[in-house]
């Protein structure tokens, strides 16, 4: 399956200046929180400081750490929707 490349999912999902997009569909994710997974949520933190103190911080629009989170599995996303569908029954469990 080909991907985006990371400065085409940039221009998807944020505004030049950092700013969020509205980014409509549905994904299955797993939140990271200091409850469900003390040493993962620890290390994000950790990361995003290291990140946030470095010259990579022009680069990357930081998640608030209550929106931690792995993406499981995009079903469907808006700017995708054409080409998900497909991925969807070959890879659903349902069919």
């Amino acid at each position: 399956m080909e991907t985006a490349p990371p400065q085409l999912i940039h221009l998807e999902k944020l505004h030049p200046d950092g700013r969020y997009k509205e980014f409509r569909g549905n994904t299955i994710v797993s939140f990271v929180t200091k409850e469900n997974n003390p040493l993962w949520y620890s290390a994000l933190i950790e990361i995003q400081k290291m990140v946030q103190n470095s010259p990579l911080a022009i680069m990357h629009s930081m998640l608030p750490p209550e929106s931690f989170h792995v993406t499981i599995f995009d079903l469907i996303t808006e700017p995708r929707r054409d080409n998900r569908s497909e991925d969807l029954v070959r890879y659903s469990f349902f069919v």
